[in-house]
C-alpha cells in the first residue's frame, strides 16, 4: 500500500514506511561509520488493532527488513512530546523487543537493540 502519507515522507524526509489497513511504520536506515542501522521513527497501530501483538508483528517485519538491508542495529525514537501513556507504551515494547535505552535528552528517547 502506498499512501499519500508514505509517498509525503518518502519525498520529503527519505523515510520508507510499512502500512497496512490498521498500522503503519515509518522508518529510515542509517549509516555511521561501519554501522548500519534502521530506526523506527514513527510507528501507529489503530486503536480496535491495539493489544493484539500487531507491534511484535511490526517490529518482526522491520528486523526482517534490516537484514535484508545488511543493519546490524535497530533503534526507535521517541518523542518526549508524547503523552506520559504512549511514551510509557512505547517504551515497554522496545523492551519487550529487546531494546534498551541508548540516549535521553529534553527531544527524544532512543532505543536500540543489536542484531
Amino acid at each position: 500500500m502506498n499512501s499519500l502519507y508514505s509517498k509525503f515522507i518518502k519525498e520529503t524526509l527519505d523515510w520508507d514506511c510499512l502500512e497496512d489497513e490498521d498500522s503503519f511504520v515509518s522508518y529510515h536506515i542509517q549509516e555511521q561509520g561501519s554501522d548500519k542501522c534502521l530506526k523506527i521513527c514513527e510507528m501507529f497501530i489503530d486503536k480496535n488493532s491495539r493489544g493484539r501483538d500487531k507491534s511484535s508483528i511490526l517490529l518482526k517485519e522491520l528486523k526482517t527488513i534490516a537484514k535484508e538491508n545488511d543493519c546490524n542495529y535497530m533503534a526507535a525514537q521517541i518523542s518526549q512530546e508524547s503523552s506520559e501513556f504512549i511514551k510509557q507504551r512505547s517504551i515497554h515494547i522496545c523492551r519487550l523487543f529487546g531494546m534498551s535505552l541508548l540516549h535521553e535528552d529534553n527531544l527524544v528517547i532512543i532505543y536500540n537493540r543489536r542484531l
